[in-house]
């Protein structure tokens, strides 16, 4: 992490991101193994596979809220708000949902944490420690930034190469480096 970078993810979001990504992962290399793909198939198979990856990395690992030099980041599907930590009002949980009440009344529902029945069941223990970390920041002395709040895109697209790269060598390996198509 980067010097005076806090980051803040729902756990409970990560590990079912990771449980679904190793099925999905396990069903294409069995797909692989079992039938014996070309080229072709193993670019079909790659091509599916890395949208998936990125996708799965959108919704569970870079969707977060973190805290920058005196801001609040909210990093969701697809754009990044910063927000000046003097501008924030109060950040509390409601019904499992981290929500941060701006000084203009303006009320952000963070996408990261978003509730759910079971992060509620069990007391949105992601969404609260990030609202009190939020909260503590807010109240304290420290320099923070009065900035107005600025959105701009967030795609990650730089990691769609990597990622398609390494399944496409993964899968041609498991298909014995097959050549024809």
């Amino acid at each position: 992490m980067a010097e005076g970078r806090e980051v803040f993810r729902s756990v409970g979001t990560l590990l079912l991101g990771a449980v679904v990504t190793f099925l999905v992962w396990l069903l294409f290399s069995l797909a692989v193994i079992g039938e014996g793909f070309g080229v072709s198939g193993i670019l079909v198979m790659a091509n599916i596979f890395a949208f998936f990856v990125w996708v799965e990395l959108k919704v569970v690992f870079w969707r977060n809220v973190s805290l920058e030099d005196g801001e609040v980041v909210l990093r969701g599907y697809w754009t990044k708000t910063r927000i000046g930590a003097g501008r924030i009002d109060r950040a509390w949980v409601g019904g499992g949902a981290l929500l941060i009440e701006l000084k203009n009344g303006d009320i952000l529902d963070v996408s990261a944490f978003r509730g759910s029945i079971i992060s509620s069941i069990f007391g949105s223990p992601s969404a609260s420690r990030a609202a009190g970390r939020i909260e503590e920041v807010c109240r304290s002395d420290a320099v923070k930034s009065d900035g107005d709040r600025s959105t701009s895109l967030h795609l990650n697209i730089l990691y769609v190469p990597v990622i398609w790269i390494a399944s496409f060598v993964y899968y041609w390996f498991l298909s014995g480096f097959v050549v024809h198509w």
